[in-house]
């Protein structure tokens, strides 16, 4: 079990590394999208195009200037799971 107010926690949660090969064809796609604004987010951006997903799950405040990714703050999921 979680313990969320803390700033660790251990899960069951599975990290898989993608080969930059993957999503190289989707880097100037992004970079348009949030290159200007954080060009460390655009790998992110750029894998969201290739993985099936419901979005980026984060609360980096430079993914919410941009509209073509849905972005998914943490806050939301904790309201559905308490």
């Amino acid at each position: 079990e979680c313990d969320w107010s803390s700033d660790v926690c251990s899960s069951d949660l599975t990290v898989y590394s993608i080969p930059f090969e993957i999503y190289s064809d989707k880097i100037k796609e992004a970079y348009k999208i949030i290159g200007t604004i954080d060009e460390k987010d655009i790998p992110y951006i750029a894998l969201s195009f290739v993985i099936p997903n419901e979005g980026i799950l984060t609360e980096d405040k430079h993914f919410l200037r941009q509209k073509k990714v849905r972005i998914i703050k943490i806050k939301e999921i904790l309201k559905h799971i308490t």
